[in-house]
């Protein structure tokens, strides 16, 4: 019996050593982070589209790399990525409103460093090792937008086990502790995220066609042109309206929202392609990449200091519409403050702006799937009602920002 428990004892001190060696280590990375440095312990996630091999298909990726100079037990570790879908997943209704919602329960991915590679051998001391792995997203089962939370698990180690004995006198309980979980960072990832440039061709076309006769000209497939020209939705724009509060010159800051807005989470490459001036982007989604975008800034005069402008959108395709416009203003919306205030001293956004347009993301989620397959007259009207309750919900408000391009220069 006292055999036994020194074994345990062992082991948890064991255990217990691993832990602290990992805590401070973390605790020293923490601190770096807060200075600038991440030399130490460098994740990032990075969405991109590759092709597939045989059709040519856009896929929608993630390529999910880490730099670090920590000397833990790789072996014994691998990363957890848990994926939560933002609005979750959504059934049809069949009464005469929009459709509701139900919870997703999400999904996580274990990824091992099995192939953790150093960089420099020739100094131990401060050896730099690298991985990477490359995951496809499977958006019929976590459609965007995704929050994506990374966790590092350690394995502590778990009891060794007599055979002879029962679950319970090997100390199972015990073994259940075995993990030690460390968060490391959290993303989230939208359609933005998946914007590809428009085809040169079709770009050269837009330049001296305009974009409306290029975009219809480029939309086909089940929901083409056709289907939607005589339907009052088919021309309508969506337009934002946002009041910018910034220590930069308006001159410089108007210049940079586009590239500051759209550019998040882009190659430098694409983003440039994306953004042909400071005034207009064109760009597709991967998922629809013949359904052109076309986004444009504009100043709205206005005596003050803060730069108030409107953000356009327009797609032939009225659903990519709708999901670029909101994914625009989940994006801005985090540079919103409730506490700041109008001219007039009152609050620049209703109390319930927050919640209302998490619904909205909702319904535009679940209408998205009955769109994929056709569009009819039950289709128009959940999609019309989803604008009108958009352009309601902005109605004489510009969406205060504080910070959006200074955090990002």
């Amino acid at each position: 019996m006292q055999a036994k428990l020194d074994t345990q004892h062992n082991l948890i001190n064991t255990r217990l050593v691993c832990m602290n060696k990992t805590l401070c280590m973390l605790q020293s990375v923490l601190q770096n982070r807060k200075r600038g440095d991440n030399d130490d312990f460098d994740l990032t996630i990075q969405p991109f589209v590759r092709a597939a091999p045989l059709t040519g298909r856009p896929i929608m990726c993630l390529r999910v790399r880490l730099h670090t100079r920590l000397n833990l037990d790789w072996d014994k570790c691998h990363l957890n990525l848990d994926f939560c879908c933002r609005p979750p997943l959504l059934e049809s209704s069949n009464g005469g409103g929009l459709r509701e919602p139900v919870t997703s329960p999400g999904e996580t991915i274990s990824l091992v460093f099995d192939d953790l590679q150093p960089l420099d051998q020739e100094h131990a001391s401060t050896v730099q090792y690298f991985w990477q792995r490359e995951i496809e997203l499977d958006t019929a089962r976590l459609p965007l937008p995704l929050d994506v939370a990374t966790h590092l698990v350690m394995n502590l180690g778990a009891p060794d086990v007599d055979p002879t004995e029962t679950p319970m006198d090997a100390g199972s309980e015990d073994q259940g502790d075995s993990t030690a979980v460390f968060f490391v960072m959290e993303t989230a990832i939208d359609v933005l995220h998946y914007a590809v440039p428009v085809p040169a061709y079709f770009a050269k076309q837009i330049t001296l066609n305009g974009f409306q006769a290029v975009a219809a000209q480029a939309h086909t497939g089940p929901n083409s042109q056709h289907r939607q020209q005589d339907h009052p939705l088919a021309n309508a724009q969506s337009v934002i309206k946002l009041r910018f509060i910034s220590m930069l010159d308006n001159d410089q800051l108007y210049r940079s929202i586009l590239s500051t807005m759209l550019g998040e989470g882009l190659p430098e490459k694409h983003t440039s392609s994306v953004v042909r001036d400071a005034e207009h982007a064109y760009f597709a989604l991967a998922s629809q990449p013949k359904d052109f975008v076309h986004v444009e800034l504009a100043k709205v005069v206005h005596h003050g200091d803060d730069l108030i402008v409107t953000l356009t959108v327009m797609s032939a395709n009225k659903m990519v519409q709708l999901k670029v416009e909101t994914a625009l203003v989940s994006r801005l919306l985090m540079y919103t403050d409730d506490d700041i205030m109008d001219e007039n001293g009152v609050s620049s956004l209703p109390k319930d702006f927050y919640e209302r347009q998490r619904q909205l993301q909702e319904q535009l989620a679940v209408v998205e799937a009955t769109y994929q397959q056709s569009v009819d007259d039950v289709t128009w009207r959940d999609l019309a009602q989803i604008h009108e309750l958009i352009c309601t919900q902005q109605a004489n408000i510009a969406i205060p920002l504080f910070g959006f391009v200074d955090q990002n220069t």
